[in-house]
Parts: structure tokens; sequence; C-alpha cells
């Protein structure tokens, strides 16, 4: 890749940070075999870190990125356990931002809301699909406006602790 775009070398913001975050998190249950021979189970939403890592990761000090952390705990965006060997983040509520899709388009979370849990093919034309899917765009979109919300709300704090 030759873009120059990938060239650039500047610290991360904080909302770069939280994308990260995102992209990072495991997107299906894993396990991991730290330094010391423990394993620890990494599940969906969830990744395994470090302080170092992460500050090295966004170009920021070791307190700047702590700080981060805490602010992200505080505002119930993710939870922290901390190992000998590094950290687990878990982000909450993580399929409201990265939903699995089934067969039918929806995300699995509201296929157990709004359905039985069976996956079955629907006649594009019946109204009970169309309406169940109008249902759907209706969540995703207020999924997403939730999640700027939420964004909005973190950048709010962030602001009022620099």
């Amino acid at each position: 890749m030759d873009s120059e775009i990938w060239k650039i070398n500047t610290p991360y913001n904080e909302r770069d940070a939280w994308i990260e975050f995102l992209l990072l998190a495991n997107h299906k249950k894993a396990s991991i075999i730290t330094r010391r021979h423990e394993c620890i189970e990494i599940k969906s939403g969830q990744f395994f870190t470090s302080i170092r890592k992460l500050a090295e990761r966004f170009k920021w000090s070791l307190n700047r990125t702590r700080r981060y952390i805490e602010t992200l705990e505080k505002a119930k965006m993710i939870t922290v356990k901390r190992h000998t060997d590094g950290t687990l983040i878990n982000i909450e509520n993580y399929s409201k931002f990265q939903g699995t899709r089934n067969a039918d388009g929806y995300t699995d979370e509201y296929a157990d809301e709004y359905t039985d849990g069976t996956r079955t093919r629907s006649n594009k034309n019946d109204k009970k699909s169309i309406k169940t899917r109008a249902r759907a765009r209706t969540e995703r979109f207020n999924n997403h406006s939730q999640r700027n919300e939420d964004m909005d709300a973190l950048e709010l704090a962030l602001l009022k602790t620099n």
C-alpha cells in the first residue's frame, strides 16, 4: 500500500481509540495461553492486552491510557479485569456495536428478542415478513443513534477530564 494515508504517524484521539477497542475485541469465543502458562477464556466482545501495549498503539503516555480506560469504565462502556500477564477488557453491549447477522440479515440479538429463535425462509411479499424487516431496520437505526449518543457522552466526559 503506497498511499500517503498509511504513512501518517499521529497519535490516536479518544474516538479513534474507542473504534480500535471495537476492532480488537474478539467476535467469537476463544482461549489464550499467557506467558505464565495460564489459560484465559476470551468471550465475544473481549480482548486481552496490556496498558503498555495500548499506550504504544495509541502513541499515548501510560497515564493518559490509564485515564482513558478509567473514563470508559465510569461511563460503563467497558469493564476491566486485571491479570498478572495483562488486562482483559470487556466491551459492554458489544452486540449493539458488532451484532452478527443471521440468514435474514437481522442481528442475533434481534432474532432472539422478536422471534422464537428458529430461522426460517420468509416470503418477501408476506405482510408479517415486511413488518418484521421494518422493525429490524428501526432497531438498527436506533442502535446506531444510541452509539452516536454514547460517543457524544464519552467525548463530553473526556473533555471534562482534560
